[in-house]
């Protein structure tokens, strides 16, 4: 085990500085650096290991219904938790094994398997030996546009190709002909694609007819069963008291900043609250956030967030309204209607189909609605409708709404 030991060793120091801008920002990468060829006995040494590892796995879980590969691409421990982290923790809550493989250089140091929750397990495998997984039974392997290529290693697998965004999203890390290159591939080829969006999901069906429309969730109890403490979250104090206008999530050009200064004047007696990374540095070309009733907290784990949303008199998404964002189903949505929190937005296409949503046609608009949204945080039965919209997306159907396509999908694969 001591070659083991110092292959991990020498290979922890590589690539820090991805590995760092993941860990900020959660922009998904790619390992397309080829790794360091192993010799053949530290590959055998370190093959073994896993292979003890996966043979615990196994018999611990013999019973479980199936298993869930996620590949390397959005760490587990980046700032904004996201949809496949949601989903991998929403599998194994449903009695699915769970491997959510990370990058080699990874932020949580993992090497090998190891368990983050019942059921749900990290992992890295060196890409010499990711053949170990195809030990699994028949797999579900939940791919993005910019890992899918990464479900060849599992050639028995049922694979998902899932939609999330348009392209253009992620052309701060990748260029646009080889994302187009790659979404045509998994269009292809996987055996089940998905659309997070109802515009991304029209656009799919033009050339996948099975193509399926699953939405973002949320995990219900986290946000609705949050109790109030009487402490208030840091950052809120000074402003404590006053109606509070809340955004969490990516600072990023999307956000319309031109709408944002407008409310904040036209409602001085408000304040405005944001949390969450500047993804792009969009914020600092804007005068918004230097109004005095305009507060940027930066980034607040997960495990947080319910405090500050129960702060919230009405919670905002105020996004540009463009072809990109209309394609968005902002993840969180379902948790401001689970934590209750009155919800105001611009006209977008995706977000203002659901029931509660208070729609903003244009910048008066906008505001009228923030007016009208912070007498709604006491209406019992609104803020019923809210939460009841919200116990009907969770992540749990989600991901049950997956097991079901994935198994026809199978069915019809097996008889080819």
């Amino acid at each position: 085990m001591r070659v083991a030991r110092t292959y991990w060793a020498a290979r922890g120091t590589a690539r820090s500085a991805l590995r760092k801008a993941a860990a900020v920002t959660g922009r998904p990468s790619r390992e397309d650096t080829p790794q360091q060829t192993l010799d053949p006995a530290t590959l055998e040494v370190i093959r073994s290991g896993l292979d003890d590892q996966l043979d615990t796995i196994l018999d611990r879980h013999e019973d479980a219904p199936g298993f869930v590969v996620f590949p390397p691409g959005i760490g587990w421990g980046v700032t904004l938790f996201q949809r496949p982290q949601q989903m991998a923790l929403a599998f194994a809550r449903i009695g699915y094994v769970v491997i959510y493989n990370l990058l080699e250089n990874n932020a949580e140091m993992v090497r090998g398997f190891h368990e983050y929750a019942p059921r749900m397990y990290l992992a890295h495998v060196p890409d010499q030996a990711v053949d170990v997984l195809d030990r699994l039974p028949r797999p579900l392997v939940i791919t993005y546009v910019y890992n899918f290529d990464w479900s060849r290693n599992l050639p028995g697998a049922t694979t998902v190709y899932d939609h999330i965004d348009e392209l253009e999203v992620f052309t701060a890390a990748y260029p646009i002909t080889e994302l187009r290159r790659w979404h045509a591939e998994a269009m292809r080829n996987a055996d089940l694609v998905t659309g997070s969006a109802r515009d991304l999901h029209r656009h799919l069906l033009e050339s996948r007819p099975d193509a399926l429309l699953v939405p973002n969730g949320v995990d219900y109890g986290h946000f609705a069963y949050y109790r109030e403490t009487g402490q208030i979250p840091e950052g809120l104090e000074s402003i404590a008291g006053r109606p509070l206008v809340g955004y969490y999530g990516a600072l990023a050009e999307w956000l319309d900043y031109d709408l944002i200064e407008y409310a904040a004047k036209a409602l001085p007696e408000c304040e405005f609250v944001f949390i969450g990374p500047d993804y792009d540095g969009s914020s600092k070309k804007s005068v918004a956030f230097d109004l005095p009733n305009v507060t940027w907290l930066g980034p607040k784990p997960y495990t947080e967030l319910p405090a500050y949303l129960a702060r919230f008199d009405v919670a905002t998404i105020p996004f540009e309204v463009s072809d990109v964002t209309h394609s968005v189903s902002p993840l969180k949505l379902f948790e401001y209607m689970a934590g209750g929190r009155p919800i105001v937005i611009p006209a977008l296409r995706e977000a203002g189909a659901y029931p509660g949503v208070l729609v903003g046609d244009d910048y008066e608009g906008y505001v009228a609605r923030i007016k009208e949204a912070l007498a709604l945080g006491d209406d019992a039965e609104y803020v019923a409708k809210l939460r009841r919209t919200a116990r009907n997306n969770t992540w749990e159907r989600r991901v049950l709404t997956l097991v079901d396509a994935a198994a026809r999908a199978e069915t019809i694969r097996d008889k080819d």
